[in-house]
């Protein structure tokens, strides 16, 4: 099993609450920290197509020229063989269509459907994510409901519940290493005072990936 570093997934984690800022809010919790309005808790979906982005040509050309992604790099040998699956081979062109369909989006996909492999949308994709799909709205939902569909699959086919039992451990050590190492308490405040928006509790999803 990889070692992880607490500090870069925190980072990571801040920054994952701050892209899902709009989202977040109605997401199923875990674990409730110290702070009221924060729960903690990894998100499957955000961690299945992490892996598919892990698998796209762009994602490896970026993750394998870096030492700081010994995990993803461990998982892309892991998941190699699935590297041709159509959903990789979609999420490299949504990427790759002029529309910038890529990590930011794909996690606000994550956070709108149900748990994959019976993913389908639970709510509406906002248009400005759906117009980085396709410019048009109909063709987009169409391309963004197929891609689900290829996303059940990949997580059938390449057998991700063992993959998450066999890291079940290393999930658990990372949400409490992480309530351990909170930012201040008013960091919520903050978040809420720069987007001018509040939710009645936000959900902090971290992920090794």
């Amino acid at each position: 099993m990889a070692n992880t570093n607490t500090t870069a997934i925190m980072k990571k984690t801040i920054l994952l609450l701050i892209i899902t800022f709009e989202v977040i809010s109605y997401a199923s919790c875990q674990k409730t920290s110290k702070n009221p309005k924060l729960n903690i808790s990894f998100n499957r979906n955000v961690e299945v197509l992490s892996i598919i982005y892990c698998l796209t040509e762009d994602g490896q050309m970026m993750l394998k020229s870096s030492p700081d992604f010994t995990f993803q790099n461990e998982l892309i040998e892991e998941f190699i063989d699935y590297s041709n699956h159509p959903s990789v081979v979609t999420a490299l062109n949504l990427n790759r269509n002029g529309n910038t369909f890529w990590w930011d989006a794909l996690v606000t996909l994550a956070h709108h459907c149900d748990q994959f492999p019976k993913g389908k949308l639970n709510n509406k994709l906002p248009d400005f994510t759906l117009q980085r799909a396709n410019s048009d709205l109909e063709k987009a939902d169409s391309v963004i409901k197929n891609f689900i569909n290829q996303i059940n699959d990949f997580y059938n086919v390449a057998k991700l519940d063992d993959y998450f039992i066999a890291y079940s451990p290393m999930y658990d050590q990372i949400e409490n290493e992480i309530e351990k190492n909170l930012p201040k308490e008013d960091f919520i405040k903050e978040l809420e005072e720069f987007y001018k928006k509040t939710n009645k509790s936000y959900t902090l999803c971290p992920s090794p990936i």
